[in-house]
């Protein structure tokens, strides 16, 4: 399958940190985390793949519930970029050097979330609005370290990628979302792709307050929300055969659990 090696060293990596990751450790303390956080990801190599998924799935290690997200949503990203890519879309901003980091940097998008309390991540209920004002917070908390590690950085350019990824990828097309509450193209592209990837998974995904939604259950809702949480475009794109059928492949392994 086109990508599957890619996929691959996502998926090592992923074995690897959930054998050897001592989670007490890992969950020390906030302060420590983001200082981890900040001094790697200033260093990190965007074109290493193997590097930014440790950085990654370090995170999602200390965030229970959350299993292969940071793999699966990347991983579409890359589809879905390179689907672009190879349709000449967008051709001022997907570069051979954008198609390569996009999915890296949406392999930190929920960054912010290391400082968000347990007891909201790892709720078996729907957040009550104190809650989600809260949860909301990690947008916030995620740009501040990446800001931090850009003053620090080896190479800015991906981590103001990232910066962009973290920031607005909870922002829809009709501009009902947040924090900044942008509309259509003044989202910026990174997002607009981040935003399908990270939601499609978070609906096949299980979570400690809902149960995985079933693949055409899923399908369909993302459809039902073009040109109102989505880019009718790049949705259009994503919900091609050439991209699906290799989603569905992945979700019928141990990839897709």
């Amino acid at each position: 399958m086109p990508g599957i090696s890619f996929f691959n060293c996502f998926y090592v990596s992923y074995l690897v940190l959930t054998k050897y990751l001592n989670y007490d450790i890992a969950m020390t303390g906030i302060e420590n985390n983001d200082q981890y956080m900040i001094e790697t990801i200033s260093k990190v190599d965007p074109f290493d793949k193997s590097s930014i998924m440790n950085i990654a799935l370090t995170g999602e290690k200390i965030i229970p519930g959350i299993k292969g997200h940071i793999l699966r949503t990347a991983y579409y990203t890359q589809l879905l970029v390179r689907e672009l890519y190879s349709l000449k879309m967008y051709q001022d901003v997907i570069t051979e050097e954008y198609k390569e980091m996009l999915p890296l940097a949406v392999a930190l998008h929920d960054l912010g979330k290391l400082k968000i309390s347990p007891e909201i991540l790892e709720s078996r209920r729907k957040l009550d609005a104190y809650e989600f004002e809260e949860m909301k917070k990690h947008i916030t908390y995620g740009d501040e370290m990446v800001k931090t590690a850009i003053n620090k950085a080896s190479n800015p350019t991906f981590l103001k990628l990232v910066e962009e990824v973290v920031l607005y990828h909870h922002e829809k097309w009709d501009g009902s979302g947040y924090l900044a509450g942008l509309k259509g193209e003044n989202i910026p592209l990174s997002a607009r792709i981040a935003a399908i990837a990270d939601v499609f998974d978070a609906l096949l995904s299980k979570r400690t307050y809902k149960d995985a939604f079933p693949y055409d259950f899923s399908k369909e809702y993302i459809k039902k929300e073009k040109g109102k949480h989505f880019d009718p475009k790049i949705l259009d794109v994503f919900l091609g055969e050439n991209i699906q059928k290799k989603i569905k492949t992945i979700l019928d392994t141990d990839y897709g659990k």
